[in-house]
């Protein structure tokens, strides 16, 4: 028997002599003794179980490696005290964000398949607990001075598969590059849902013709700084030949793993294995202040322990020393600005004095681009993963104390009884996804009276929802739209001088911007601005559906399959306006538009050959076009929604809006 094991087991029975002791009618002069009798025997069993690890250190030579330094120890470290905390985190999607690639990881059936995208065939194989994948010579130099035809021909090569990012919504794959750690990504992308492999730069709100393949490195410099723990792309310290073959990178973790919110551990775990620390800890009642807590921070610095990588930043050090393996990072507990300069629409105010602008003008060539890529022109986020934008320029945070985890748990509690899944899908606490998470400080609503008289609806419609009211869901990303985390309040005015849908209509989407301003301004006083013909007769979400930018139309679209929407707006006439999107030039906004269209009643089963070529979806708009005009049900002429007084589609009405598209080319940074 390992001496370990005889050890736990004499300290156990030690742990028993007490009580067999006093069942025996023997009483101690002091139950203290006893108590601490027990109490040492435990914590000395548990310092066993901490006995000290060795530094562990990743031999994989393709790929970025897990390293134990500079006082990170993994989550490995933290399970046997905290047993429920790890479970928890382990079925999150914070653990599985990025993973060596194998059977346990790899979520579809990789062994034998066999795929062509976009002209590009690839082939797969599954080796014991490997997967290869066959693709064109990734590395195969050509020259771009060959004439014509004069060019050879691409070599096929195999590369194993050694991470994976993702496992909620999709899943990418990274393939090794021989002889380095810089990794190189699948440029294609498998969506979990519908169980389909798309072109990767499909996933993302860009123009058609934007390339989909990125280099390699890109993970190593990039995605590391969020998808793992501690990451550190060195690529000075590589071995190889090139600048991007030229990597040692290694991280603590991969993934997002205890020590991304909490610090590194190896103090915390260092000292608790010292029973009568953690003893002595347990009488005062005190903080442990060898670990950080973000729900004993304040609240500025426990939204920047979500921030440091829900957000949009910079380096406050210049590029060229950015990834140098001493230079001073964020730890949880820390103050985010002593490090970085997030970008917001405040600091590129000429006037400003606090010298961020000065560092985002240096780190960022074009920052007009930039900022239009991933925020509105107000300075509202319009990308999904920058939620820390929102809740640090919302009014519940600067003046109520409002963070991420007012509604957000890392952790599901034991009382929690939700399918683990379910709560790991946004991490939200029980009933945190309703009012309830408003309530928290606005109890005086609760009640149905003050309720409906503060928002004109049933108390109990979603017209009396407070986040669908105050937090709409203004934010695209990974192919749907999602809540701003900005708390506001809607306005014409703002959607007129920004082109951000506002609440009321991203519910009404068959009304027009003049009723809602109407009743704005009758509910709340709010001043009716001045507005066009069309935004006094057309319904807005037909006007961002048919002639919106295609941020618009992608944000109109997702709508048009929401359930609150349909209730709202009706069904009977969406198909028609989304049925032109089906050949939309922007994949994105083909994506959410045919999954919107089979939540409507009859199109459940509608068929669209989304990877193949455009002739295929001018048929499908076609199709779809046909079965919703061949429909039995009658319909009310509305003109709004350019429906005939006949019931059929105002055809004309509908091509004039289609060309007076807004065609402006748009890409979203996410």
């Amino acid at each position: 028997m390992p001496i370990e094991a005889i050890l736990v087991s004499v300290l156990g029975a030690a742990a028993l002599m007490p009580v067999v002791a006093m069942l025996a009618g023997w009483r101690p002069r002091k139950l203290g003794v006893a108590v601490a009798v027990v109490a040492f025997a435990a914590l000395a069993g548990n310092a066993v179980r901490h006995a000290p690890r060795l530094a562990t250190v990743d031999n994989a030579a393709n790929r970025p490696v897990e390293v134990r330094s500079d006082g990170f120890v993994s989550s490995k470290a933290c399970q046997s005290c905290h047993p429920d905390q790890h479970a928890s985190w382990s079925g999150s999607y914070h653990s599985s964000m990025t993973q060596v690639a194998g059977p346990e990881s790899v979520i579809p059936d990789l062994d034998g398949l066999e795929l062509e995208l976009e002209g590009v065939s690839y082939r797969f194989e599954r080796r014991g607990r490997e997967f290869w994948v066959e693709l064109p010579d990734p590395d195969f130099f050509v020259d771009p001075d060959y004439e014509d035809g004069e060019a050879p021909s691409v070599p096929r090569v195999w590369r194993q598969l050694v991470m994976t990012t993702g496992s909620h919504h999709d899943q990418d794959y990274w393939f090794e590059t021989p002889g380095a750690r810089a990794v190189q990504r699948l440029p294609i992308d498998y969506r979990i849902g519908p169980r389909m492999w798309i072109p990767y730069g499909w996933s993302f709100l860009y123009p058609a013709a934007s390339p989909g393949f990125n280099p390699r490195g890109e993970w190593n410099e990039s995605c590391i700084q969020c998808h793992a723990t501690h990451g550190q792309s060195l690529f000075e310290r590589g071995k190889g030949e090139g600048p991007r073959a030229a990597a040692d990178t290694q991280v603590a973790e991969l993934g997002i793993a205890c020590e991304s919110c909490h610090g590194p551990g190896d103090s915390h775990v260092r000292l608790n294995r010292d029973p009568r620390h953690r003893y002595r800890l347990h009488l005062s009642g005190g903080e442990d202040a060898s670990i950080v807590n973000p729900a004993n921070l304040s609240a500025q610095l426990a939204v920047d322990v979500c921030g440091q990588c829900h957000g949009n930043w910079v380096d406050r050090q210049p590029t060229n020393v950015a990834n140098a393996p001493n230079r001073r990072t964020y730890r949880p507990g820390d103050a985010l600005s002593e490090t970085r300069v997030y970008a917001r629409k405040k600091y590129l105010d000429p006037g400003d004095t606090s010298g961020n602008r000065a560092v985002l003008l240096r780190e960022i060539e074009d920052i007009d681009s930039h900022m239009r890529q991933l925020f509105w022109s107000d300075g509202m986020v319009r990308v999904s993963g920058r939620e820390y934008h929102g809740t640090i320029e919302s009014p519940c945070f600067a003046g109520g104390g409002m963070t991420c985890q007012t509604c957000h748990v890392m952790h599901q509690a034991s009382a929690d009884r939700r399918p683990r899944k379910k709560w790991a899908d946004d991490q939200l606490g029980p009933l945190m996804r309703g009012d309830t998470a408003c309530l928290q400080c606005h109890p005086g609503l609760a009640d149905d009276g003050p309720r409906e008289a503060h928002t004109h609806h049933a108390a109990d419609s979603r017209g009396s929802a407070c986040q669908d009211c105050h937090m709409p869901h203004t934010v695209l990303g990974i192919l749907k739209a999602s809540r701003s985390h900005q708390v506001s309040s809607p306005s014409v005015q703002e959607t007129l001088e920004t082109g951000r849908p506002n609440a009321c209509n991203l519910c009404h989407l068959d009304r027009p911007l003049g009723w809602t301003a109407a009743r704005l301004a009758e509910w709340y006083g709010t001043p009716e601005p001045s507005l066009e013909s069309a935004d006094q007769e057309i319904g807005a979400g037909v006007r961002w559906l048919l002639s919106g930018d295609a941020g618009q139309r992608a944000l109109a679209a997702w709508h048009a399959g929401w359930a609150p929407a349909q209730e709202a707006a009706g069904t009977e006439w969406i198909a028609a306006h989304l049925a032109p999107l089906l050949e939309d030039p922007y994949h994105a906004v083909r994506w959410i538009s045919f999954w919107s269209l089979r939540t409507l009643p009859g199109f459940e089963h509608f068929e669209y050959a989304y990877v193949a070529e455009p002739p295929a979806w001018t048929e499908a708009a076609e199709r779809a076009l046909l079965q919703w005009s061949l429909r039995a049900a009658p319909r009310p002429g509305r003109p709004e929604i350019l429906i005939a007084k006949d019931g059929s589609l105002d055809s004309a009405a509908q091509a004039r809006a289609l060309a007076a598209r807004d065609d402006t080319p748009f890409r979203l940074g996410e």
